[in-house]
């Protein structure tokens, strides 16, 4: 989780955005966003995760890994 909640977050500052711009575009709150962004006390949908990718112009990728 602390790997996604990084990648969006730059993704974020690769589109230089603020939190209030992502949210707007997310149809929710700043502080929503910044609550996702924390990483903590939250596990976001994969909706949410690709609403979020989409306001930054960003793609969400899901991938499973053998644990070899």
């Amino acid at each position: 989780m602390q790997v996604l909640v990084a990648d969006l977050v730059a993704a974020r500052a690769a589109a230089g955005m603020t939190q209030e711009e992502v949210a707007v575009r997310m149809w929710t709150t700043r502080s929503v966003v910044s609550r996702l962004e924390s990483g903590v006390f939250t596990c976001p949908t994969l909706r949410t995760i690709e609403k979020y990718a989409a306001a930054v112009g960003a793609l969400v990728e899901i991938r499973v890994r053998s644990r070899r």
